[in-house]
Order: structure tokens, then C-alpha cells, then sequence
């Protein structure tokens, strides 16, 4: 059976090189980007060794943890997965769960983070094979995966775009454009990661609803 991730890893290899060539064509070597041949003609032998790299920087961002990624997505450092608030933020925001339900099968649902992942994970479990659960989880990881990514290039290419030669106008865009991508797939890693959680509570206690 396919992992999940193997779904979506050509996407998040196209993802990398694209942010590569954009860095490369705006800052490294800025042409007149309304004709190709301008861009074919420009390639250096610097160029292809660096736009090479990544497919490198890929497999090095893929050995990030789960939770270094999810470190990155919510900006907390302990207990950072979703699931840590499963029960005390999550199922609150979501009238498809129903917490007497959950309460009857799983015990008194806890408020500790640490507990509140672990009993959300063993709910996971129960229903995983849920086509729906599994939709929800894919689009989680390959979010979260993107947002993660768009730090590494914040970090990386923003600061060498500014010590830079490149002009000022022409970094200035490109640190925005930086900027806001990152911002993005934040808060989408965010919602998919929110509501991943809360699909595999409403499963679980509302078995015969159809979700949305």
C-alpha cells in the first residue's frame, strides 16, 4: 500500500525547484523575462550546478521530524502536533462532534496536551481507513510539508537575495513575494491540520454523519 507521503512528493520536489528558479531568474540572473530564449540564453554552468541542488534540498528537508514541521506550522515548541489540542480547542469549534459520545467510549476526555494527543492519536487508529480520514490526513501532511519548506526559503533565500547586486525594486518583490507564500501555506497547514483533527473526532462520535 502506497504511503501517503509518496502521494505527494513529486509535487513538493516541483514546489522546490520552482521557489530555486525563481531565486535564480530574479536575483542571480535577472533577464527580460518576456521571451524564454532570454532565460535558455542565460544558463551558466554556475546555474545548472545550482539549480541541481534542488532535488538535494528536498531529500534535506524531507529529514525534518513530524514535529520540527509542526513546530513550524503552529509556532509552538512543546506539544505543537494538532492533536495536542484536540479536545480543549479543537472539538469546541466543530458542532459535527459530539463529546458525550466520545466520553462514553474513551473515558473522561483529558486537558493536558500531552494526553490530549495520545488519546486523539488511539481515536486516529480506530478510524483511519476512513476514506474521509484519509483525504483529510494527506492533505495535512502534504500542507504542513509546504509550509515547512517556505520557512527554509524564507531563511535562506530572502537574506541572500538582500546582499545581494540585484536591484533594490527587484528584491524588494521578490522578499514580498517570499514572504507572503510563507504566509500562506501557514495558515493553510493550519486549517487542514485543524480540521484533520476534528474529521476524526466527528467520525468517531457521529458514525452515521456525512461530513462535508
Amino acid at each position: 500500500m502506497k504511503s501517503l507521503k509518496s502521494t505527494y512528493r513529486r509535487d513538493l520536489a516541483l514546489f522546490t525547484a520552482i521557489n530555486f528558479v525563481v531565486f535564480w531568474v530574479i536575483i542571480l540572473s535577472p533577464v527580460d523575462l518576456n521571451t524564454w530564449q532570454d532565460v535558455y540564453k542565460t544558463v551558466t554552468l554556475k546555474d545548472g550546478v545550482f539549480l541541481s541542488l534542488s532535488p538535494i534540498a528536498t531529500i534535506i528537508l524531507g529529514l525534518f521530524s513530524a514535529t520540527a514541521k509542526a513546530r513550524l506550522v503552529y509556532w509552538h515548541y512543546n506539544y505543537p502536533l494538532p492533536g495536542s489540542r484536540a479536545f480543549t480547542v479543537h472539538m469546541k469549534t466543530d458542532h459535527r462532534i459530539d463529546p458525550k459520545t466520545l466520553e462514553k467510549k474513551w473515558g473522561p476526555l483529558p486537558t493536558n496536551p500531552e494526553d490530549q494527543n495520545r488519546l486523539w492519536y488511539r481515536i486516529y487508529k480506530d478510524v483511519e481507513r476512513d476514506i474521509r480520514v484519509q483525504e483529510s490526513h494527506r492533505d495535512w501532511l502534504f500542507s504542513r510539508d509546504l509550509a515547512a519548506y517556505s520557512v527554509f526559503f524564507l531563511i535562506v533565500f530572502v537574506p541572500s537575495a538582500v546582499g545581494s547586486n540585484a536591484n533594490w525594486r527587484v528584491t524588494l518583490i521578490y522578499v514580498i513575494i517570499t514572504i507572503v507564500q510563507y504566509l500562506i501555506l501557514i495558515i493553510a497547514a493550519r486549517t487542514y491540520g485543524n480540521r484533520f483533527v476534528c474529521n476524526v473526532l466527528a467520525i468517531e462520535s457521529q458514525s452515521d454523519f456525512d461530513l462535508k
